[in-house]
């Protein structure tokens, strides 16, 4: 179970504001609020729990840990994912909670997509130049793959999560790189002990200046 402190310093961080700025807006002592912040009160008074639950639109509950911290929804609407590491992947979502629980970093998402979705970091190139080494790409295990999407599936063979193109001919699916370099990756047919892990919702890069 989450505490006060852990909620606290996560709705912050989402919301980037700071002590003295959440202080100054629910109207407590600076140093009031450090200390609840800080762990160093874990049981404040009611009020300040009262004040500082209503400006994150929580219930007292919800910020003390004891009811669960709605995380998937955030500002305006967006939608709140995990960015989680590959090897992880190989398990989503049946290993969402266990995730969860580890606070991931997360991304807000402007597009529909249910509460499996994921992000992760392409650590590799085989679907440059579309999606280079470095993407952030978004996965929706609820969506449904469809002809030459975008998709990452689990290989039995491997053990692994790969991120590629699927074709449909008929009842065969093939992933496909984009990548121009065949010797590193090849495409391969859909196998029956290969398990889908979702399809794209959006992809973001950072660019260099």
């Amino acid at each position: 179970m989450s505490t006060l402190s852990d909620n606290l310093k996560q709705l912050m961080s989402e919301k980037q504001i700071k002590t003295a700025e959440l202080a100054r807006r629910v109207e407590l002592p600076q140093p009031t609020v450090h200390r609840i912040v800080t762990g160093k009160t874990p049981h404040p008074h009611g009020a300040s729990i009262e004040r500082l639950a209503e400006f994150f639109d929580l219930t007292p509950d919800q910020l003390r840990g004891i009811e669960t911290l709605p995380t998937d929804t955030g500002p305006a609407g967006l939608t709140n994912v995990p960015l989680i590491s590959w090897d992880a992947a190989t398990q989503w979502p049946s290993n969402r909670d266990v995730i969860l629980a580890e606070k991931p970093t997360t991304l807000f998402v402007d597009s529909p997509i249910s509460d499996q979705g994921y992000a992760l970091t392409l650590r590799d190139s085989a679907m440059a130049p579309q999606f280079p080494e470095g993407t952030t790409v978004i996965l929706d295990p609820d969506k449904p793959m469809r002809d030459r999407g975008y998709i990452a599936v689990f290989l039995q063979e491997t053990q692994q999560v790969i991120f590629r193109q699927v074709l449909m001919d008929g009842e065969m699916k093939y992933l496909k790189p984009l990548s121009p370099d065949l010797e590193h990756f090849q495409m391969r047919l859909l196998e029956d002990g290969d398990k889908y892990r979702g399809s794209l919702v959006q992809a973001r890069r950072n660019y260099d200046d």
